[in-house]
């Protein structure tokens, strides 16, 4: 099919457009929208920004140009998104060195991904999330509305990060935290459920968690060799890889 390009749109002589796109009042695009990419309104793409086949931009969202960042001195920014992204009103997104979105992804109302993100597959960020620099967020992971996550944290693949929380701390895969210090309350029983994970597995899952708990010497300590199920070796990888930031706790009974 045809690309439907309103008259009010500009588009710059740096524009990429795949086919059958669609490009809505007021856009501005001087990046790449591939096959099939709908900008609603009074959208704008920045140069070396790569937008995914079939990805639809809601207005007055802003993706790619220069990051929010004082050190930034002009380099290239790059911005990839994945296919099938939904972006919603108000977000903004930025590159840098290079920043990262994956594929079925959902960012709501007035997020911020700041410069050299990475964010897999199938991640929902809710209303006003924002994400500092160098932040990681692994596949099928969900962050709550008005939270807000330090740079260089990692959240790990099918998290769950509750609404108004403070996450300065790496979240581990398949668990759940919340609140303005960001801790750990349990695994993430939804998300698993929707998995379908096996009882096996689950049960494996909880031997991990438990170690994260205790607090009787160095977590490498206290670690098993290994682990049966992929769920399981994913959190055991996880907690093994060297963080930046440190790993979120579980919360502790009384608030200590």
């Amino acid at each position: 099919m045809p690309s439907r390009i309103h008259p009010t749109a500009i588009i710059e002589a740096s524009a990429e457009l795949g086919v059958d796109v669609t490009i809505g009042p007021y856009c501005i695009v001087a990046g790449r929208v591939g096959d099939g990419g709908r900008l609603r309104a009074h959208v704008v793409i920045e140069q070396g920004c790569v937008l995914g086949a079939q990805a639809e931009v809601h207005p007055f969202a802003c993706l790619g140009g220069a990051p929010q960042d004082r050190k930034h001195a002009g380099e290239p920014s790059r911005l990839i998104i994945g296919p099938r992204a939904v972006i919603r009103e108000h977000v903004t997104a930025q590159g840098a060195g290079e920043t990262r979105i994956g594929a079925d992804v959902l960012l709501i109302v007035g997020v911020h991904v700041a410069h050299d993100c990475r964010l897999g597959d199938g991640v929902v960020l809710a209303n006003q999330v924002a994400l500092g620099g160098h932040v990681t967020v692994g596949d099928a992971a969900m962050i709550g509305g008005l939270s807000g996550v330090h740079q260089f944290v990692r959240i790990g693949q099918n998290a769950a990060i509750g609404g108004a929380s403070a996450i300065r701390r790496d979240v581990p895969p398949y668990c759940l935290a919340r609140g303005p210090e960001g801790e750990l309350r349990g695994l993430n029983l939804v998300g698993l459920r929707r998995m379908g994970i096996a009882r096996d597995a689950l049960a494996e899952l909880r031997a991990l968690y438990a170690i994260l708990d205790a607090r009787d010497g160095p977590l490498s300590a206290r670690l098993p060799e290994g682990a049966t199920n992929e769920a399981a070796k994913s959190l055991l990888a996880f907690l093994r890889d060297p963080s930046r930031r440190g790993l979120a706790r579980p919360e502790r009974a009384g608030g200590g």
